[in-house]
């Protein structure tokens, strides 16, 4: 089985989802990207889910 990943970076939030090849969410998590800290942060927030 393949697992696909996506990540929607919006303005307030981070999105992950995983999925198999009949598009079967395996994950799916959100947080908050605290963009006021800067872009740095923001690239920070990304490398938790990875």
């Amino acid at each position: 089985m393949k697992i696909h990943f996506g990540i929607d970076l919006g303005g307030t939030k981070i999105e992950l989802v995983a999925i198999d090849d009949k598009f079967n969410i395996l994950h799916r998590e959100r947080i908050s990207t605290e963009s006021e800290k800067g872009s740095d942060h923001v690239l920070d927030q990304i490398d938790f889910f990875v």
